[in-house]
């Protein structure tokens, strides 16, 4: 079974309408049977409380708190996650397939845009295996998002 969870490297609830539509949009996958999680306490920082995600006793992915009562909830939240679709499956990323059971992390880090002349907007992911780590940069931002719901239609919700 795959059990992807969506990360933020900011988790706060949202207040405004734009907020929203932010966690929507700009989210990475987890696979949390692929990962070890931890809570951590962050002096001089900001953000007091962030949950770190571990592979091979690496750092891939940092979620940070505002608020340490919802650091907590979230914590519990990752403690009891359990999925209603519990299938594995195939996804095809930059025209090669990848078994969910060996993807560990597909980050995104976009949409983002070069200023070359003029403006375009690309969409950045990271895809992260057990054996293996690519990064993808589309111009335009549909092929990312599709992607990125598929993958949430297919495996979370």
């Amino acid at each position: 079974m795959s059990r992807f969870i969506e990360v933020w490297s900011l988790f706060k609830c949202p207040e405004k309408r734009s907020d929203y539509f932010k966690m929507r949009r700009y989210f990475s996958l987890i696979n949390l049977d692929n990962v070890t999680y931890r809570l951590e306490t962050r002096r001089g920082y900001k953000y007091s409380k962030c949950i770190s995600f571990y592979f091979n006793n690496d750092k891939i992915f940092e979620e940070r708190y505002l608020d340490d009562t919802l650091a907590f909830k979230r914590l519990n939240y990752l403690n009891e996650f359990n999925i209603d679709k519990d299938f594995d499956g195939v996804i095809e990323f930059e025209n090669k397939k990848y078994d969910t059971k060996d993807i560990v992390m597909i980050k995104h880090t976009g949409p983002y845009k070069i200023y070359a002349g003029k403006t375009k907007n690309f969409y950045r992911l990271k895809l992260q295996t057990k054996d293996t780590f690519i990064t993808i940069v589309n111009e335009g931002l549909t092929d990312g998002f599709n992607f990125i719901s598929n993958i949430q239609r297919n495996y979370i919700r």
